[in-house]
């Protein structure tokens, strides 16, 4: 899955995508994405009883999963597979 193809939302002056689609654009389980944000990795955003994360920052966080730039922890839902 590729950037472009993802549910897009514009909100104030930022785009971000609900957080379902964050999941399969990473190829991630829920439960480790969830991980990723509780560790402060990625940040939520709640609009309209809906939770999104920033584009932006999905993006910088999956070249880092790409390049290898994270640590064994980050990567705990390559472990399960």
């Amino acid at each position: 899955m590729e950037l472009h193809e993802l549910d897009i939302w514009e909100i104030g002056t930022a785009q971000y995508v609900p957080m379902a689609e964050a999941g399969r654009f990473l190829k991630m389980r829920m439960s480790d994405l969830e991980g990723q944000i509780a560790a402060g990795r990625l940040e939520l955003f709640k609009y309209q009883d809906r939770w999104f994360i920033e584009l932006e920052a999905l993006r910088l966080y999956a070249e880092k999963r790409r390049q290898g730039k994270l640590s064994a922890w980050d990567k705990i839902d390559v472990w399960r597979k």
